[in-house]
């Protein structure tokens, strides 16, 4: 006997009821800032359907984010400076869920 499905959840916040809202640019703009590594909006929200991981990484993987970075910081980024950006994202959705409250 086939199984029925009754129920399917899909987390769509950010990606359909959030559609143009400037929050999810802002998030990143201040976690990269954070970083001494500064874009346009256009440049935040090109990767944003992305996870937010994979949205750093991309961030940080353009010519242009090389560039950004390595002027920020003296050298190229590594792997080991993409963790504390993704946290930095984690920590302002925390904070901006608690003012939205």
């Amino acid at each position: 006997m086939p199984y029925q499905i009754q129920l399917v959840v899909f987390n769509l916040v950010g990606t359909t009821t959030k559609f143009g809202s400037k929050t999810p640019v802002q998030k990143f703009d201040r976690a990269l800032s954070q970083y001494g590594f500064h874009s346009s909006r256009q440049e935040i929200s090109a990767p944003m359907v992305m996870e937010k991981k994979d949205h750093t990484s991309f961030m940080l993987s353009t010519e242009y984010g090389w560039e950004l970075w390595k002027a920020a910081k003296g050298q190229s980024w590594n792997e080991q400076d993409e963790e504390p950006i993704y946290q930095s994202v984690d920590v302002i959705n925390a904070c901006m869920a608690e003012k939205e409250e």
